[in-house]
């Protein structure tokens, strides 16, 4: 699942693995094969059904596309330096 969040900052990723790691082995399960977001609306359905808590794959997309967007900005050079600086503090005094 980390691969998925692999452009994110820890701030992003290190509460999604967090949260993922409380979900319910059937649950990781149907995550088990997401290869990346978006996903097409129907196999995002179908993940849902199959799911106890479907609203942790919606969490999982949305921190997946911030993570994108943040990625895109940084490579565009539009994400501030500040704002990365703050994540690597904050990843220091998480650990």
């Amino acid at each position: 699942m980390e691969e998925l969040l692999s452009d994110a900052p820890q701030h992003i990723r290190g509460p999604a693995l967090e949260e993922l790691g409380q979900l319910p082995m059937s649950d990781l399960e149907c995550l088990w094969g997401v290869s990346g977001f978006p996903l097409a609306a129907g196999e995002a359905s179908s993940l849902k059904r199959r799911m106890k808590n479907p609203t942790a794959l919606d969490r999982l997309a949305q921190r997946a596309k911030v993570s994108r967007v943040l990625a895109e900005a940084r490579d565009l050079g539009l994400y501030e330096v500040l704002g990365d600086a703050t994540s690597d503090v904050v990843d220091e005094a998480g650990q």
